[in-house]
């Protein structure tokens, strides 16, 4: 842009200046986007903030400058006339468009800014938080330990005392040191006396054996007896020992002990960043269609895996589960023999879970669609499983819902919110009195969304299931799928038959809605957290909707 003189810089500051307070909005006090002349007092009022004022039933509004009532249109103030002249002046305000473009990067700049320090922020707690929890652990595994340390060695006293008790009671030492002192002394004697006697019949002299014979029988019958009775001493002290230690193969014992001290589980949820982008979604920018993903059948359901980042798409009709790459890859597929397939999770050890509504299952299953052994239990008959997601925390959480259920009549079916423990226990349900027809449901900050299609609104619960307050009356028509945001702290409504994706802030205010050419179903976040994942109802492809360009 060519430098401005003086005298020209001058000019348009006195420009600007007439033209003051003329573009700008007297309500959001921001320069007019659509404004509209009050046709009482001719004041001009964006026509959003015009949207705003109006009262329910209302049939005028009053000008926010002069307090002068207008009758409202039929169809609203979309009626109301366009203040073109205005429009034109705007547009040709001096330094207009590069004031715009410099307020839009401030703008853009701010938010960078504040997610950066947000992050930062939230990096530091997660460290904190994860340092306190892994001392309270590192403290009860040592005191496991040292506990089972304790008892093995209480144990290793017992045994040895019992063996020592043992020994004693069978084994009197001093007695048995006494008789082989006997028995020793008795033997030393009884060998000589035998010596002797065998060297006169060796030598053979008829005199000698005649002179000593009867006493040498004396003495061998003496030893003999005495031989006897030592034997018989002996015997009484010679107890047949039978001892045994019986315990686990070292090779089974590591695992006992393992069992025994318990097991770790450690998981942690990493945001998976793509570029520099922080992961950060402009829900007044989103809604560029950057992938379609043809897939050859309709897309009933979708997810993304927080772990890996894959999707994983289900195939109601031909009852199969296709898996995607992050990069929207196609990697595999399996197919589930029976039922009526209805919402497809992944659960926090990134297992596949579908929901079967015909009998009221969660379907486990790994990557290559072998089928894992874990099952709920609906708390009683009146429940028909709708949908399913899963929390930060690896909870359940179930809809039951009487939509488009053939198989039952609606007034036998229960609308409410089941609560699964991560390890699939019943916990609790709630909704049964504030629900018509919930469709999907999410845990946020200590509350539940709850998509209700028949109340056009999102019913808002706390953490014990208690009804909090709604939101998206007039703005939702039919939602269905549910989502979560949160590095931006944004709840995500599928509107199916308006078309659209809505972004609300957690209190219920309104951020963006984002447009679709078809009827959304379901959405998630992609792995970066840059875009949405989106499949719809009855449409053989699903998409990726990135922020537009500026």
């Amino acid at each position: 842009m060519a430098a401005v003189s003086r005298s020209e810089h001058h000019e348009l500051q006195k420009i600007v200046s007439i033209m003051g307070d003329e573009t700008t909005c007297p309500v959001c006090l921001e320069e007019f986007q659509e404004p509209k002349c009050l046709p009482s007092c001719a004041h001009n009022v964006c026509e959003r903030c015009l949207e705003n004022m109006v009262r329910r039933n209302s049939i005028t509004i009053s000008c926010p400058q002069c307090r002068e009532e207008s009758f409202l249109p039929p169809v609203g103030v979309s009626a109301f006339p366009t203040n073109h002249l205005l429009l034109r002046l705007m547009d040709n305000t001096p330094a207009r468009k590069e004031k715009k473009a410099v307020n839009e990067a401030l703008s853009v700049c701010k938010e960078r800014v504040k997610a950066a320090e947000k992050a930062a922020k939230e990096m530091e707690e997660c460290y904190e938080k994860a340092t306190d929890q892994s001392k309270v652990l590192r403290c009860e595994i040592n005191k496991m330990a040292d506990n089972m340390i304790q008892i093995i060695n209480d144990h290793r006293k017992i045994l040895l005392s019992r063996v020592d008790s043992f020994m004693s009671e069978n084994y009197d030492i001093d007695s048995l040191e006494r008789e082989r002192g006997d028995v020793s002394d008795f033997v030393q004697k009884a060998r000589s006396c035998m010596q002797k006697a065998s060297e006169i019949l060796r030598q053979g002299e008829v005199g000698k054996i005649l002179e000593s014979g009867d006493v040498l029988v004396e003495q061998l019958k003496e030893i003999s007896s005495t031989a006897d009775a030592r034997t018989m001493e002996a015997r009484k002290l010679s107890s047949q020992a039978e001892m045994d230690f019986s315990h686990y193969p070292l090779s089974e014992l590591h695992g006992k002990c393992v069992e025994i001290l318990g097991k770790l589980s450690l998981s942690a949820n990493k945001y998976i960043h793509s570029g520099a982008s922080a992961g950060l979604i402009d829900y007044r920018r989103c809604g560029e269609v950057t992938q379609t993903i043809e897939t050859g059948f309709f897309a009933f359901a979708i997810a993304v895996s927080n772990v890996s980042g894959e999707i994983v798409v289900l195939d109601e009709e031909e009852r199969r589960v296709y898996v995607f790459s992050s990069q929207t890859d196609y990697l595999t597929s399996f197919r589930i023999k029976y039922g009526d397939l209805w919402d497809i999770t992944f659960s926090k050890d990134d297992e596949i879970i579908v929901l079967n509504r015909e009998c009221n299952r969660l379907l486990h299953y790994d990557r290559e669609g072998t089928f894992i052994k874990k099952y709920v239990k609906a708390p009683n008959n009146r429940m028909k499983f709708t949908r399913i997601s899963t929390d930060a925390s690896g909870r359940l959480l179930v809809t039951s819902s009487p939509r488009d259920c053939c198989d039952e009549p609606e007034d036998e079916v229960q609308p409410c919110i089941l609560v699964y423990s991560p390890d699939r226990k019943f916990q609790f349900s709630f909704g049964e009195d504030k629900l018509a027809c919930p469709q999907d449901v999410v845990y946020h900050q200590g509350k539940f969304f709850v998509t209700d299609g028949d109340l056009e609104c999102v019913k808002v619960f706390n953490s014990s299931g208690q009804f909090l307050f709604d939101f998206g009356n007039g703005d939702l028509l039919d939602p269905v799928g549910i989502a979560v945001d949160v590095i931006n702290n944004a709840i995500l409504v599928c509107d199916c038959s308006n078309n659209a994706i809505a972004a609300f802030k957690p209190d219920g205010e309104l951020i963006s809605k984002i447009e679709t050419g078809e009827e959304p179903l379901h959405v998630a976040l992609s792995a970066s957290g840059t875009s949405l994942v989106v499949c719809f109802n009855k449409a053989a492809f699903f998409q990726i909707l990135s922020n537009r360009e500026s």
